[in-house]
């Protein structure tokens, strides 16, 4: 089983849905060709696939897998980053959320982040963004980490991450760290965060807890 791209790892996938009884995943580096058909039993799958040249492997993408039962619509928005959103209703407010990829060697626009973080007053963006930044437990600072740690503190939003990495490279020279993150803004209710040592990736699956009393929302974030 390759360790990059969803396809091969659809069957963990739903194992792993069905376990934690995720209501939303968000998916990574999909690495789909448009003509390749996925379907989750009681799940809807949104995605956003990257144009192909011909004779090229597929890359990047993003994914939100959606229960069935949950109230949505797709939304459309034209971003430099790969990502694909859908919007749920939570009680009487509405909530946007999206899966997000950033290339390692792309710079993250401070446009995307303003799309993303101002299309509604209640949001969840998730996935790799390749930024790293101590004030996320990461171990080093880079160029994107700057760009969203200035822009998260001159806006109304927060960061989140697990306190342990989220990302094991194949590589021994380059050490184990945290790529995989949350920005969300969601008053009055409480955001929860754990990183699972599931499925067979470079990239663990990470679980945001959404407190929503009487009931609670659970959201996946996966890089595959």
């Amino acid at each position: 089983m390759q360790k990059n791209g969803i396809k091969n790892k659809i069957d963990e996938l739903k194992i792993l849905l069905n376990k934690e009884k995720i209501d939303i995943a968000l998916i990574s580096e999909t690495k789909l060709k448009p003509t390749i058909i996925l379907k989750i039993t009681n799940y809807f799958i949104y995605r956003s696939d990257n144009t192909l040249r011909p004779g090229t492997a597929a890359n990047g993408g993003t994914a939100v897998i959606i229960h069935r039962r949950i109230v949505h619509r797709q939304v459309h928005q034209k971003t430099s980053l790969n990502s694909t959103s859908v919007e749920i209703s939570l009680g009487s407010d509405s909530i946007q959320i999206s899966a997000v990829y950033k290339r390692p060697q792309s710079p993250l626009a401070v446009s995307d982040l303003n799309l993303l973080t101002s299309s509604c007053d209640w949001f969840i963006i998730a996935g790799d963004l390749n930024a790293k930044h101590p004030s996320w437990n990461s171990n080093s600072v880079n160029p994107a980490g700057r760009v969203l740690y200035r822009h998260a503190q001159n806006s109304d939003y927060v960061v989140t991450a697990p306190s342990s990495p989220t990302h094991f490279p194949n590589n021994p020279v380059h050490r184990p760290d945290i790529l995989d993150v949350a920005l969300h803004k969601l008053p009055l209710h409480l955001v929860e965060v754990f990183n699972l040592n599931e499925l067979s990736s470079d990239h663990n699956p990470i679980l945001l807890v959404i407190s929503d009393p009487p009931c609670d929302r659970r959201t996946a974030t996966y890089k595959s």
